[in-house]
């Protein structure tokens, strides 16, 4: 499970016969106000895993879903570090409300 993150373009290879060299089905839950990995690079592992993929790939082995309103920070607690602080969005739910949809 990969919480306001993303798989790596590396694992996917548009020249190999599969395309796709994930070893592990993978669920990827990403914030649409997530301010490092953006809701952009969400969109193109949506168009790769889920609504496009290889041949051979299964698109039940790597759902992905966005929640409305979360930052990067709501997939955690505590006080933000200052790269966070710099370049994450404010978020339109509360961090309770987030950690509920994140659950």
């Amino acid at each position: 499970v990969l919480l306001g993150s993303f798989l790596l373009r590396k694992w996917r290879n548009a020249s190999a016969a599969d395309g796709w060299h994930y070893p592990v089905s993978t669920l990827t839950v990403g914030g649409e106000l997530d301010g490092l990995s953006r809701i952009t690079r969400m969109a193109e592992g949506f168009w790769h895993q889920v609504a496009h993929p290889d041949s051979g790939l299964d698109p039940g082995d790597f759902p992905l879903v966005v929640l409305p309103g979360v930052s990067h920070f709501q997939f955690a607690s505590g006080k933000p570090p200052f790269l966070v602080r710099e370049r994450d969005f404010h978020p339109e739910v509360t961090l309770e409300n987030a950690h509920t949809a994140i659950a």
